[in-house]
């Protein structure tokens, strides 16, 4: 979840050189340290595992998917302020499971 606005000048253009879309996408970016130029990671044409971190952020993806489905009026996304939005948390089991099958 991010307004920079360089970011999303380069989405909107993966998206039209790949032919345009309609839809719900997900596009994972990594920003390198040195340069800080973004780089593509992945692209998900669909609603993915994260698109909770959509709606915890107070953007109904799958109720704007719905309504692009339906022909209904969808409305303005807004993001929250950034000291308000929920970041992303990578967490890893705290010990091995070892399974006894």
């Amino acid at each position: 979840m991010d307004d920079d606005q360089g970011l999303l000048t380069l989405a909107r253009e993966i998206i039209y050189r790949a032919g345009g879309w309609r839809g719900p996408i997900n596009l994972e970016f990594r920003r390198q340290t040195g340069s800080g130029r973004y780089y593509l990671m992945e692209g998900n044409c669909r609603l993915n595992g994260y698109s909770y971190l959509t709606t915890m952020n107070n953007v109904p993806l799958p109720r704007l998917v719905v309504d692009l489905l339906t022909g209904a009026p969808t409305p303005s996304i807004v993001l929250p302020p950034p000291a308000e939005r929920v970041p992303f948390v990578l967490g890893f089991r705290e010990r091995v499971i070892v399974h006894k099958g």
